[in-house]
C-alpha cells in the first residue's frame, strides 16, 4: 500500500506492498524496545510489508538485533541516526538547536524512505517527540506505541517540573494520528486527557522459549546465593523514584526480624546503584543483600529465587512480572498499573507502605499456593505470548490505514 504524498498532505496508493517505518531514538534499551523488536521481526518475515527502522546508533544493544535481522532480511532497511532523547527532553525537542536540526534531518530520512505511517517507540510521550515532530514535518501519519501514559505528576517528585510539563506534552499528545498502548489503564489514562485519537491496545509479550532450564543449586552458586536462603529478586534500572528499591531494602530489614534467612537479590544498574548500595550499609544488612549487575539471560535469577519483589511508584505491565508468573513465582507488588491488574491481592501492598511490604514478604516465605501459580502461568501463557503481540501490532497498524483511507491491507 505505498503512499505517494504531495505538497498538500493528500496521498494516494499506488502498490500493493504495506511499507511501515519505526522510529526509536531511546540511549538505551529498556523492555519497549524488545517489544518494538519483536514487532518489527514480525513485519520484516511478511512478504508484503517493507519495514524500515530508524534509530540511535549510539543505543548499542538495540542497533546489535535491528543489524542482525537486517542481514537475514535485505528488504529490511536500517536507518541510524545520531539524536537520542535525554532528559528534559519535553523541552528540548522544541528549543534546542540541535533538536530542532535533527528533525529536519530525520524528515528528510523519512520522506526519502516514503513509508504508508511512521510508528514510534515512545517510552513516554516526550521520548520520541523529535520523531514525533520530524513525521508531522514530512507530511506522514504516525502511531504512538507507549507503554506509560500516566499524568505527569507521576514522573517526578518536582510539582514545579510537573505543572511545567503538563502544559507542552499536551502539545505532543495531539501529534499522534493514532496510538497503541498496552492496557485498559494506559487507555484510560489516554482518555482522561482528552484526546479522541483512534487507541488499539497491544498487551505486552515475553518469549516463553528464550530461558534455559538452570538448576536452582547451580544457579545460586552462580549469583553467590546459600542453599538455605530464602531469596526474592529486585529486578530492574536503579532509580528511586519510579522503582523504588530503596522501599525494598527498607522492608527487608524489617522483614529480617521474623525471617532471618530472607534474603534480597539485586538484579540491575543505574543512576542509583550507589546510593542503594549505601543503604544496604547503613541498614547493617551487607550479608543479606546481593547485587548481581545486569544480565541480559534471566534464566539463573528466576531458577535461584524464591519470589520476586516490583514496589514501583508507577509501571506500565513489567516484563519482569510476567516472566516471573511464567517461571511460577510469586511477585509480590505495589498495588499499582499492570501489577494491580494482573496479580491476586494476596501479593499486593499500597503503594509506598513499608510496613505493608515486609508483611507481604513474611507472608510469602510460610505459604505456597500451587495452583495459583499455575493459574498464572496460563494466564500469561494465553495473554501474554509473542503470538499475541505479533499479530495484534500488524492488525492494529492494518486497521489505522484503513481509517486513513486505505483500501485492504495484506492479511496475515
Amino acid at each position: 500500500m505505498r503512499r505517494d504524498h504531495d505538497g498538500c498532505g493528500t496521498s494516494e496508493f499506488t502498490a500493493a506492498t504495506l511499507r511501515v517505518l519505526f522510529y526509536d531514538d531511546a540511549p538505551e534499551f529498556g523492555g519497549h524496545e524488545l517489544q518494538t523488536l519483536a514487532a518489527v521481526r514480525h513485519m520484516v518475515a511478511q512478504p508484503d510489508v517493507d519495514v524500515g527502522f530508524i534509530y540511535f546508533r549510539g543505543n548499542a544493544r538495540l542497533a546489535k538485533p535491528i543489524n542482525e535481522l537486517a542481514a537475514l532480511h535485505p528488504r529490511f532497511q536500517v536507518l541510524p541516526q545520531d539524536y537520542a532523547s535525554r532528559g528534559l527532553q519535553f523541552l528540548r525537542t522544541l528549543i534546542s538547536i540541535r533538536a530542532i536540526r535533527a528533525i529536519r534531518r530525520i524528515a528528510a530520512v523519512m520522506r526519502a524512505f516514503g513509508p504508508d505511517i511512521v510508528v514510534l517507540a515512545q517510552g513516554a510521550i516526550a521520548f520520541g517527540s523529535a520523531g514525533l515532530l520530524a513525521a508531522r514535518k514530512a507530511g506522514l501519519p504516525t502511531i504512538s506505541y507507549i507503554p506509560m501514559t500516566h499524568p505527569e505528576a507521576f514522573f517526578s517528585a518536582s510539582r514545579f517540573k510537573a505543572a511545567l510539563r503538563e502544559p507542552i506534552n499536551r502539545i505532543y499528545y495531539r501529534l499522534p494520528t493514532e496510538y497503541i498502548t498496552i492496557s485498559p489503564r494506559m487507555l484510560d489514562y489516554l482518555r482522561r486527557k482528552g484526546l479522541q485519537q483512534p487507541v488499539t491496545i497491544v498487551p505486552v509479550a515475553i518469549d516463553a522459549t528464550a530461558s534455559q532450564p538452570v538448576g536452582q543449586a547451580a544457579a545460586r552458586a552462580l549469583l553467590g546465593l546459600g542453599s538455605d536462603d530464602w531469596v526474592v529478586a529486585l529486578v530492574g534500572r536503579v532509580q528511586f523514584w519510579q522503582k523504588r528499591q530503596d522501599l525494598a531494602v527498607q522492608a527487608l530489614a524489617l522483614a529480617r526480624r521474623e525471617v532471618g534467612n530472607l534474603k534480597l537479590l539485586v538484579v540491575g544498574d543505574g543512576p542509583d546503584l550507589a546510593a542503594l548500595k549505601q543503604l544496604v550499609r547503613a541498614q547493617g544488612l551487607e550479608d543479606a543483600v546481593v547485587f548481581a549487575g545486569w544480565t541480559d539471560g534471566m534464566g539463573p535469577v528466576y531458577a535461584a529465587v524464591d519470589a520476586v519483589v516490583i514496589p514501583s511508584r508507577y509501571e506500565g505491565v513489567p516484563l519482569v512480572m510476567l516472566e516471573a508468573m511464567q517461571t511460577r513465582l510469586p511477585v509480590i507488588a505495589s498495588a499499582v498499573d499492570g501489577m494491580a491488574d494482573n496479580l491476586p491481592p494476596q501479593w499486593l501492598f499500597p503503594s509506598g507502605d513499608v510496613a505493608a511490604l515486609a508483611a507481604r514478604l513474611v507472608q510469602a516465605t510460610r505459604t505456597r499456593d500451587l495452583a495459583l501459580l499455575d493459574a498464572n502461568h496460563q494466564l500469561v501463557t494465553d495473554g501474554f505470548g509473542l503470538p499475541v503481540l505479533e499479530r495484534k501490532f500488524l492488525a492494529a497498524v492494518q486497521s489505522a490505514l484503513q481509517r486513513l483511507g486505505s483500501t485492504s491491507g495484506p492479511s496475515h
